[in-house]
């Protein structure tokens, strides 16, 4: 029997004993009244200590709740830094990269422009060159013709076919 059910017995012994005539005691029945609170005396000790081995439980089974709760949180912060780490060095790899594209870009644009000067300069060179060397060449014509008109008589002799050009040697004239 458990200490409630002796102390349902207890009450009910209570409850119904039989009334003393013009007072408020009753009469219980002694020997059954202390049988019954021995048994609660028994029980007691049995289901206080079953109590605090349910309580003992409660608090481990909460312990390790705590302590396994704290350990996902721990893991969770760690997952956490080491995704925001990662995120970081993506985020500073394109900003490099972002960085090297545009350096590029700039070294590319300024040697594109220094190789359209060089080439500037060179054409200009050839150009200038070319034009001395038409200026010669006119000028050599020139005095070619002028030469050929103050020998005419001479020259009538040699054969120029139809594109004006020599076909014999030019006799020395001196």
């Amino acid at each position: 029997m458990t200490y409630m059910d002796a102390l349902e017995a207890l009450e009910t012994l209570v409850a119904e004993a039989r009334s003393v005539p013009l007072s408020a005691s009753a009469v219980i029945p002694r020997e059954e009244a202390l049988g019954l609170i021995k048994q609660i005396r028994a029980a007691l000790p049995a289901e206080h200590a079953q109590a605090r081995e349910v309580m003992d439980e409660r608090e481990r089974i909460l312990t390790e709740a705590h302590e396994k709760a704290a350990f996902i949180v721990e893991q969770a912060r760690e997952e956490r830094s080491r995704l925001l780490s990662r995120a970081e060095v993506v985020q500073a790899a394109e900003n490099e990269a972002q960085r090297i594209v545009e350096a590029a870009r700039g070294d590319a644009n300024e040697l594109a422009h220094k190789a359209d000067d060089y080439a500037d300069r060179e054409l200009a060179d050839l150009e200038i060159i070319i034009d001395k060397l038409l200026r010669t060449i006119a000028k050599g014509r020139d005095q070619m013709r002028r030469r050929l008109e103050a020998h005419t008589g001479e020259i009538e002799a040699l054969h120029l076919d139809d594109s004006g050009e020599i076909s014999a040697p030019l006799p020395r004239i001196d």
